[in-house]
This record gives C-alpha cells, sequence and structure tokens, in this order.
C-alpha cells in the first residue's frame, strides 16, 4: 500500500483540518474540524483508510449495475456475448428498481428456479447455467465498481431443468464423410479430427500452423466479427492428428493462395455462416444425418473420450475448468500434445476399417 508523506493542516479560515492525497491517479481531501492533535489524527486516518481501501460501497439500483456491466464487458468477446448477456439480464432477472444490497442469496436462486417453476416447458440446463453466471459476472463487475453486493455462492441448477440431446455423426455417417473428396469435405474431416469450434477454424491464419502445430488464437463470429475466443482456455496450441494435415492439404490443392488457413473459394475469409451453408449442402450431397456444426465437434470430444485423460481432452478442445469434460487443468507434459494427436489418429482410423 503507498504511504501517505503529507501531514494535515489547520486551515484558520474555514476553522478545520485539511489533508489532500491521491490514490490510483484521484485526488481527495479529508476534512475534521475537530480542534488540536484530536481532529489532525481523525483527518489522516480518513486519509489513510481511503488510501489502504479506497471510496465506501455504493449504494446503487440493480438497473445501474446491468447498464455499468454491459457498458464494460470486455471487447474480446465481440457482440454475441454482449447480447446475450443483456437479453439474460432483461429476461430473468426481475429486479429493475430494486437496490443491489438489497438482492439476498434466496433472489438469486428464485430467478434461476424460475426458470424452471411454474412452466409449462421448463427451460433447459444451459440457460439456466447461462442464468447463474451472469449473475456471478454481475457480482464480480459491483466488486470492481466498489459495489454493495451479496456474493452469489451455493446456487444450483434445479433438477427439474431440460436436457439436451447432442447427436454426434455416426460410424457410417463418419465413413461417408471421410471417403469424399469434394470441395468442402476437407475442412469438415478437419473439424471432426481437431475438435475446433466453427469460429475457430474461420479464425485460423497460415502463421498459426508451424509443422504439425497449430495455435488457436482468434475466433470469427456469426456477425463476422474477429474475437479472442470463448473463454481464456480457447487460446490453445495442440499438436495436429496426421489425418488432419493430409486433410489440410486437400483443402489447399482446391483453394487459391490466401492468408486464411481455410478460406472460401475466392481465398477470402470465412465466416460461420458462410461453414454453415457448406456443411448443410455437404450433407445433402452426401445423405448423411443431420448434425450441427459444433455437433462435429461434438462428435469427436464423444469417440476418443475414453482414450484420453480428460485434463488433457480438456486441453486439446479448450473447454474451461468449468465445463461437463471435467478434470481439473495440468500443464502440459512434454510429448502430451503428440500423444494426444496419436491417439486420436488412430482412433479414427479403426473406425473408419470397422473394427
Amino acid at each position: 500500500m503507498k504511504q501517505r508523506e503529507n501531514e494535515a493542516k489547520w486551515d484558520e479560515k474555514n476553522q478545520r483540518w485539511r489533508i489532500s492525497v491521491q490514490r490510483d491517479g484521484r485526488r481527495k481531501s479529508f476534512y475534521s474540524s475537530t480542534p488540536k492533535s484530536k481532529g489532525k489524527a481523525e483527518a489522516e486516518r480518513k486519509a489513510d483508510d481511503w488510501i489502504k481501501y479506497g471510496d465506501p460501497e455504493r449504494e446503487v439500483l440493480f438497473d445501474e449495475l446491468a447498464a455499468s456491466y454491459l457498458d464494460h464487458l470486455r471487447t474480446g468477446n465481440g457482440t454475441a456475448h454482449k447480447t446475450r448477456e443483456k437479453s439474460t439480464i432483461d429476461l430473468y432477472l426481475p429486479w429493475q428498481g430494486r437496490k443491489v444490497s438489497s438482492l439476498s442469496l434466496l433472489d438469486y436462486q428464485d430467478a434461476i428456479d424460475a426458470c424452471v417453476e411454474g412452466r409449462e416447458k421448463p427451460l433447459s440446463v444451459r440457460t439456466c447455467g447461462h442464468v447463474r453466471s451472469t449473475i456471478k459476472a454481475l457480482y464480480l463487475h459491483a466488486r470492481k465498481a466498489n459495489i454493495k453486493m451479496v456474493e452469489p455462492i451455493g446456487l444450483t441448477i434445479p433438477r427439474a431443468a431440460t436436457k439436451g440431446k447432442r447427436k454426434i455423426l455416426g460410424k457410417d455417417d463418419l465413413k461417408k464423410l471421410f471417403a469424399d473428396d469434394s470441395y468442402f469435405a476437407p475442412m469438415f474431416q478437419f473439424i471432426v479430427l481437431t475438435g475446433l469450434r466453427p469460429g475457430e477454424l474461420c479464425g485460423l491464419q497460415n502463421t498459426d500452423l508451424k509443422g504439425n502445430t497449430l495455435s488457436i488464437q482468434r475466433a470469427r463470429n456469426v456477425q463476422k466479427e474477429t474475437t479472442t475466443g470463448k473463454n481464456e482456455n480457447a487460446r490453445r496450441t495442440i499438436t495436429l492428428p496426421s489425418d488432419a494435415i493430409s486433410a489440410l492439404k486437400k483443402h489447399r490443392r482446391q483453394r487459391k493462395v490466401s492468408q486464411w488457413l481455410f478460406c472460401s473459394e475466392n481465398g477470402s475469409q470465412l465466416d460461420e455462416r458462410a461453414l454453415y451453408s457448406a456443411w448443410r449442402r455437404l450433407e445433402t450431397k452426401l445423405k448423411i444425418g443431420h448434425v450441427s456444426l459444433y455437433e462435429l465437434r461434438h462428435t469427436m470430444i464423444s469417440l476418443v473420450k475414453d482414450d484420453l485423460p480428460l485434463p488433457m481432452l480438456k486441453q486439446v478442445v479448450g473447454h474451461s475448468g468449468s465445463m461437463d469434460t471435467l478434470g481439473t487443468y495440468g500443464h502440459e507434459v512434454d510429448g502430451e500434445m503428440d500423444a494426444a494427436a496419436d491417439v486420436i489418429s488412430c482412433k479414427f482410423r479403426e473406425l473408419l476399417k470397422g473394427k
């Protein structure tokens, strides 16, 4: 903590002690009308407390906290994250006009429970999770802004929340995809083999690839915004399975020279909408079951989850510590990513050969 170097001085005109100090670039004055040394010590104690603790926690309405939080959302996530957070606040946090300090743990839990209770169709576990994570994010912002708010601890997802069923490509459909050498097939083979998010594939540049090592540093969302990824774990470096390198080489033979690792037919950068349209056309051509681009990623996770240690699987696919892949992140041991790439290659080759 910065130490105060000056002392309070008696202001004869106003008959009070006065001391001015700085904290984080701000200057503030403190006073005491108590005479003699007692008043001097009182003014200096106020100044010392402010230097150490900052301003007292403020009382604000929830509307002000929500607006401040949305204004300060980091830009690295693009507008999609901000739009989702605003929708969550507007739809599920009915605290407009209330003081933030009046909100209790029961209020937080009631907001989550209301996603399920009294509804003809209970909302999903995913939506309930969004509500909980938004409350936690609002609390963290309140702490930074010195706003008084009860810490949201111990909040639970109602058991009645629905669980969406994720689909994956079946064995026969995988064989069709990997046997196809048409224009768009290599991109989707690459997603299945690496577990990349669609936006991550669109954000890859040639400079991100060094030999068989790929650095995932950015993503391009449906709004055509370049972001720094879904979370801090999304920025990662992986070793490509040999079959993924083969898919990349096939893609490059089909395209013009471009700065993008995977690009459109004219060499320009892809976005998720263009990738989605290409996948729908390929699905129709190959007559395979309807799955989303994210379910291509789930296909990879489902097929190798029993063959890779969970912490390593989380590193490969860029999951945060709270995701349902479970496990705790650890530092990569030398050679672990190479071993993971070998496991993925072997698993897919066994599957495609019918074993």
